[in-house]
């Protein structure tokens, strides 16, 4: 009775790992939507019009501001290297400088960097804003902002193994590497 159900698991095991699976290029691989595409290791780079130059795709800096990174976006039907805040990050509308989610980034002391809703951002950005962190139940909690949850004090809660959550110099929540 094992015997034929043990078949049919080495049957469905064969097939699933025998089959061949294929990988798709990305858009911006394709030589007529991005000139860059033609060079040697081209889908890894991104033309911008501004100099008629290839830059690496994803790598901060050079040609955009020194925070932002080169991102591939869509203009019509046409692939276009635009400059972004790298994931993780945002800016403050009409500035050009990111800053880290969740921390105080730009803000006054006791505030956080916020990530604003995708539908109040018009033009694609990534936005944030200065907000004041939500007060929990009672002074044994503090607010991470990150999941908007509250967390005892001095203890693990969302930081990693060997960390501790505790209150900084900034007023807001960060997780303290213990030394003992």
């Amino acid at each position: 009775m094992c015997a034929p159900v043990m078949a049919k698991w080495v049957w469905l095991a064969a097939l699933l790992c025998g089959s061949q699976a294929a990988v798709l290029p990305p858009p911006w691989a394709d030589v007529r939507r991005n000139p860059c595409a033609a060079h040697p290791k081209g889908w890894l780079m991104l033309y911008w019009p501004a100099d008629g130059k290839c830059y690496t795709i994803y790598k901060k800096g050079h040609p955009c501001p020194d925070t932002q990174e080169l991102s591939p976006g869509r203009w019509g039907g046409r692939t276009v290297a635009e400059c972004k805040c790298p994931p993780g990050s945002a800016q403050l509308p009409h500035t050009t400088n990111c800053h880290k989610l969740f921390e105080r980034g730009p803000c006054r002391p006791g505030e956080y960097f916020a990530p604003v809703e995708e539908s109040f951002n018009m033009r694609g950005e990534r936005q944030g804003m200065c907000v004041r962190p939500q007060q929990c139940a009672d002074e044994t909690l503090i607010y991470w902002p990150a999941d908007g949850r509250c967390y005892y004090k001095m203890t693990q809660g969302p930081c990693y193994p060997g960390a501790i959550l505790d209150v900084g110099d900034d007023g807001l929540a960060n997780c303290t590497v213990c030394h003992f």
